[in-house]
């Protein structure tokens, strides 16, 4: 059963990432270098 939680787990973080308002600033991340080296 562990198994079929993780996966779902990990999409449904998926879809409440996307939800909110931190995918513009995820795209703004990927633009700084910085971010890529942490």
């Amino acid at each position: 059963m562990s198994e079929l939680c993780t996966p779902q787990r990990q999409q449904r973080d998926l879809t409440f990432v996307e939800q909110l308002p931190v995918k513009p600033l995820y795209e703004r991340y990927e633009s700084f270098p910085a971010v890529e080296t942490v």
